[in-house]
């Protein structure tokens, strides 16, 4: 059986303490001497860090912006198409009564029409003009050619409308060919 000495143990000891301390000065020692260079270096990539996050924040925003208003108008979109067929109708029931005064029923379908126009109106949708003008296929739908002035809109079978200021429906229309 062996014995260790009390006094051994407390030598160990103590060597152990002083490589602690020895480590513990060379730690210190190098406080000043590299440091400002890793800190320099460390706050720039921090800034630029930074600087990106700010950007990529700033993209989010308008990103969540551009969404709310595509879902405004998609939305809008789906309400409205609808009401724009019944207002075509209602505007060709007028077109086939015109001329004609003290009918009460027509004079209902204008007031019922105008209703309408005005409700639009305050929604931010608004007609476009299309006769006359260079077929935009941003805006036009072109359904057939007759002759007349190449490019230009000569007939309206639908007008088309927008919603502030994108195209909610496409005007559908005839286009001159150019034979006269």
């Amino acid at each position: 059986m062996t014995t260790h000495d009390p006094k051994d143990q407390d030598a160990s000891i103590i060597d152990e303490l002083d490589i602690i301390d020895i480590t513990a000065e060379d730690d210190t020692t190098n406080i000043g001497k590299d440091t400002p260079v890793d800190i320099v270096e460390q706050i720039s990539q921090i800034q630029s860090s930074l600087a990106r996050s700010q950007a990529d924040y700033a993209n989010l925003l308008m990103r969540v912006e551009r969404d709310k208003a595509d879902m405004a108008f998609f939305l809008s979109a789906k309400l409205l198409m609808p009401l724009l067929t019944q207002i075509d109708n209602l505007e060709r029931a007028v077109v086939l009564k015109t001329g004609v005064e003290w009918d009460t029923f027509v004079d209902g379908i204008r007031s019922v029409l105008s209703g309408l126009q005005k409700f639009l109106e305050s929604q931010w949708v608004m007609v476009f003009a299309s006769i006359g003008q260079e077929v935009d296929p941003d805006r036009h739908d072109v359904m057939t050619e007759m002759p007349g002035e190449s490019g230009k809109i000569i007939q309206e079978f639908e007008r088309g409308y927008m919603l502030r200021d994108r195209v909610l429906r496409h005007a559908k229309v005839i286009v001159g060919s150019g034979n006269q």
